[in-house]
Order: structure tokens, then C-alpha cells, then sequence
């Protein structure tokens, strides 16, 4: 987020340092966002190495949600005891976590956001987590292109 507006100060406000940060910012957030979550029935990583999450030892459990033209995406992010995160986007992944979660002990229970929580037993609109999401996010790009346009200005 920071490559175009730093990439401008440092080169005076020149397009043909900012344009190119930019356009590699929006490559990144194409590329990165569907790297962890789950694609049947290859588990694997972009290195090729297949990963797996133990979902007897879960630790964490959030929901990550961003917004495009169709709406909102909603990922349930779960990480593992040995580290490895994985992001559910299908009913049958978010039916196993539920599962795994049931089956846990009272003492072992993994940290579950409430939003996680919400998506998790109705499957319905967790609206205390969306609408903030979704403001933060507004937000951020509206800073982001005041940023751009004033230092556009300031050369």
C-alpha cells in the first residue's frame, strides 16, 4: 500500500515511478489473496508442497472478509497448533471446522472471533463485523487516493 505514495516522494511526484507502484500493488492484491485458501481435492502450495491443517489442533479461528463487485467474500482463516493456516471458503470446509470445534474439549478450545463465530453456526450475515470491514476498507482507499493526489499536487 505504501510502494506508490513512497515511491512518489522519492522521485518528486513522476508518474513513471508511481503508476508502476501502483500497478504492481494491485498485481500483489490479486495474487495474494486466494494463495491460502482451500482448493479441492490438491492441497498444495504454490511451492508444491502439500499442506494440511490438523484439525484436531486448532488454535485460531478468524474471519477475513473483503468486498468486491459481487459483495462481500467471506474467508474463515484456521491456523493449527504446528503453525500452518489455511483459508475455508466452501460449506463442506466450514462444516469440518464446526465439527472440529464440537469434537474439542472444554479445556483445548482454539481462540474463535466472534465474527468466525456468527459465519460459523448460521452461515448468515455477521453485519457487527461486515459494516466496519466494510468502512475501514472505504476508508482506506479513500486516505490512499488523497495521498496520491496530493502528492500529485505537491510537485
Amino acid at each position: 500500500v505504501a510502494l506508490p505514495p513512497t515511491a512518489g516522494v522519492l522521485t518528486g511526484g513522476s508518474p513513471v515511478a508511481t503508476v508502476p507502484g501502483f500497478l504492481a500493488l494491485l498485481l500483489v492484491s490479486a495474487v495474494a489473496n486466494p494463495l491460502c485458501e482451500g482448493r479441492p481435492p490438491a492441497r498444495r502450495t504454490t511451492t508444491g508442497s502439500v499442506r494440511t491443517v490438523d484439525l484436531t489442533r486448532l488454535t485460531d479461528v478468524r474471519l477475513w472478509t473483503t468486498f468486491s463487485c459481487g459483495g462481500p467474500q467471506r474467508t474463515l482463516i484456521v491456523r493449527d497448533a504446528h503453525g500452518v493456516r489455511l483459508g475455508i471458503t466452501t460449506a463442506a470446509g466450514r462444516r469440518a471446522v464446526r465439527r472440529a470445534l464440537e469434537r474439542r474439549p472444554a479445556g483445548a478450545r482454539p481462540r474463535v472471533s466472534r465474527a468466525a463465530r456468527a459465519h460459523l453456526d448460521g452461515g448468515g450475515r455477521p453485519a457487527a463485523h461486515t459494516v466496519p470491514v466494510f468502512l475501514a476498507q472505504v476508508t482506506a482507499v479513500c486516505a490512499y487516493v488523497f495521498t496520491l493526489v496530493r502528492i500529485g499536487h505537491a510537485t
